[in-house]
């Protein structure tokens, strides 16, 4: 936006991208622009919206400034050169609108076009201190078109208490393995299926190869074998090769089962992923909210409405809170528990309630909407004869739908922060197709 960008021929430092700029290049009034831009990110800020939010809003400020250039439009911090900049690309996002295919992917949807010109007049208000009005009147404003929205579907009631159940089965069964110190080789059945965390705490199907044609342990009877039948089955030739293969397996088992292994930190791993899907299930919360949620230790539990609990602390300032019903309440604690664990053998000081881990080290959850997607993925790789199909669309609906038919619409808008009109817009339709 300020400059032309080359790419550094020397390559990468540290896996990271360098970056040099031609410096003839720079525009003084795109300085000024980027000044006013970061007064702008903060005011952002300080309105309460999220990261991702505001990052989403810079992209669109961006593919503006990209039009500009490719067509030579000047832009200074004066109203008239402003108001002709909007004019010109409210004209090119009306053309994008009339070319919209979606099966030849030209185009964009009203929708969107909407979003962009939204972003960019934001900017720009901010950037003379007026009113919007005074920069683009309301005739060439795009209004969006809730005809082109598809809403999500909820679950049927038989697949939300599947996925509600897988998820808190497994949360709670490898949360018992870690903090119970249960030890391998132990199993566990999900949803009829049967699955065993080997000696080495790998996940694998009761009928997969590597339980089948164990050579030290009987997975059928659940125990191991002793040196005399393992003779007998004449799996190997030497004895001294069945004594060096029982030591093996012994050393294996002791060393994968001590508390800080690895396979122990990465079954914790699942374990809050499953708890960040029990959690979308619970309070109905956007997957790039809930991943953005900062939590303190100093938090309360009171009574809410009908058989919910409030769970509050303070973050940043501001009072969280999230309602979930109350036999749910010591899940959360025990959720509080393998968070402590994981931070404690990490070392970290993370302030996020949702953590995950990249490189080697414990981070947040990714904010970008795409984390329930990731461990939807991830759980039907791992546990293969099993079904995970929700996402957090398909999960706020449901919940609210649920809600709703339970609790009235005043609950509903009041734990998932509609206003009513909202509320009775979205989901009484929807709730008629459960």
């Amino acid at each position: 936006m300020l400059s032309k960008l080359q790419k550094n021929l020397k390559g990468s430092r540290d896996g990271i991208k360098i970056l040099s700029v031609q410096v003839s290049s720079l525009a003084p009034e795109r300085i000024q622009v980027s000044r006013v831009l970061l007064e702008y990110i903060y005011d952002l800020h300080i309105d309460g919206l999220r990261n991702n939010t505001i990052i989403n809003r810079l992209k669109k400020i961006q593919i503006f400034f990209k039009y500009l250039d490719s067509h030579n439009i000047k832009f200074q911090i004066e109203r008239q050169s402003i108001k002709n900049a909007l004019l010109l690309y409210s004209e090119y996002l009306n053309h994008k609108i009339k070319i919209y295919d979606k099966k030849l992917k030209n185009g964009i949807t009203t929708n969107t076009a909407h979003d962009y010109q939204f972003g960019v007049l934001s900017l720009c208000t901010h950037l003379l201190k007026i009113d919007s009005l005074e920069l683009l009147s309301s005739h060439y404003r795009i209004k969006t078109n809730n005809s082109q929205k598809v809403p999500s579907s909820p679950l049927t009631d038989e697949d939300c208490a599947i996925q509600f159940s897988q998820y808190t089965f497994l949360f709670r069964r490898f949360s018992s393995i870690i903090l119970n110190q249960e030890e391998f080789p132990l199993d566990f059945e999900l949803n009829k299926e049967t699955y065993w965390l080997t000696h080495i705490g790998r996940v694998r199907h009761s009928k997969s190869e590597n339980v089948t044609t164990s050579k030290i342990f009987n997975f059928n009877e659940k125990r191991e074998y002793s040196a005399d039948e393992i003779k007998i089955s004449s799996v190997y030739k030497r004895n001294d090769t069945i004594q060096k293969s029982i030591d093996q397996y012994q050393k294996a088992k002791s060393s994968y089962n001590k508390l800080y292994s690895p396979s122990r930190t990465i079954i914790a791993l699942y374990a809050c992923r499953a708890y960040f899907m029990h959690f979308l299930f619970l309070t109905a919360e956007n997957d790039s909210t809930a991943a953005s949620i900062i939590f303190d230790e100093n938090y309360s539990i009171e009574n809410s409405k009908a058989n919910f609990k409030s769970i509050k602390w303070r973050a940043n300032a501001l009072t969280v809170q999230y309602d979930i019903q109350s036999e749910f309440v010591d899940d959360f604690k025990l959720y509080l528990r393998l968070r402590s664990y994981l931070i404690n053998y990490y070392k970290g000081e993370n302030r996020e309630l949702f953590l995950t881990r990249k490189y080697s080290k414990l981070v947040s959850a990714p904010t970008d909407g795409s984390y329930s997607c990731f461990i939807r993925k991830d759980f039907s790789r791992i546990f293969n004869k099993n079904n995970f199909h929700s996402n957090s669309q398909k999960i706020r609906v449901t919940k609210a739908i649920w809600v709703r038919n339970k609790y009235g619409s005043a609950l509903s808008s009041y734990l998932l922060q509609h206003s009513k009109k909202t509320s009775d817009s979205n989901y009484t339709g929807a709730s008629s197709r459960v």
